[in-house]
């Protein structure tokens, strides 16, 4: 009986491809069936992290997988919005100290969190 290839990565990890890093966008899998033999395949459309470029690439290419540290992500991506809606006040009735002082503290909590 055949045995199904696993992808050994998800949307969201973080692969390591010839040293560099790369986000999984998105998985595909091609199964192959010939009178004499079968095969599958895992590719994955994946991003530069430093380079944003992207480009699909065979699971065998793949040199590690480290999963996202999901709680830090959500937490920074919480205070990403936070700062925009601030930012955003600030815009629409201008300059103001409670403003400011909101802001420098969710880009301090970024700094903290991001290191």
């Amino acid at each position: 009986m055949f045995e199904h290839t696993k992808p050994i990565a998800d949307v969201g990890d973080i692969v390591y491809i010839d040293g560099s890093q790369f986000e999984v966008l998105s998985i595909s899998y091609e199964y192959h069936k010939e009178p004499f033999e079968e095969f599958d395949e895992v590719y994955y459309l994946v991003r530069g992290v430093n380079t944003g470029v992207s480009f699909t690439i065979d699971q065998l290419e793949i040199s590690a997988v480290e999963k996202p540290k999901q709680s830090e992500r959500l937490s920074i991506d919480d205070l990403l919005l936070d700062l925009s809606d601030w930012l955003a006040l600030v815009e629409r009735f201008g300059e103001d100290e409670y403003y400011r002082r909101k802001i420098n503290e969710i880009k301090a909590k970024i700094k903290e969190a991001s290191e």
